[in-house]
């Protein structure tokens, strides 16, 4: 009984925090952002008692936070190739700047 209580008293404490954040924007435009966010909050706080009924909290907790380690290390591996391709370009005009050699006479053997 303590859990469902506990339960009620979470989605009250949301929806009127919520609804302060809407109240508090100064433009309309954002408010289609907050909204679309806010649903997703509340859809996974909806469905909290199932997933601890199913046992399945856990296992969903962890498929998140392995997502968002996904997104973290494919970002990450952007940034260095990115740094990477940056150096690569300043290597190649280094090496040519080395490789050009000044010739002052050309003979040609009969």
């Amino acid at each position: 009984m303590k859990e469902l209580y506990q339960w009620l008293q979470d989605l009250a404490v949301y929806l009127i925090l919520v609804s302060a954040i809407l109240q508090a924007l100064p433009q309309e435009s954002y408010q289609k952002y907050i909204r679309f966010f806010s649903g997703l909050v509340l859809i996974i706080l909806l469905m909290t008692p199932l997933l601890r009924l199913t046992d399945m909290e856990d296992s969903f907790r962890s498929r998140v936070q392995e997502q968002n380690m996904e997104q973290e290390s494919a970002s990450f591996l952007e940034e260095i190739r990115e740094k990477q391709e940056e150096g690569k370009g300043e290597m190649t005009l280094e090496t040519e700047e080395k490789e050009q050699i000044e010739v002052e006479e050309i003979q040609i053997g009969e």
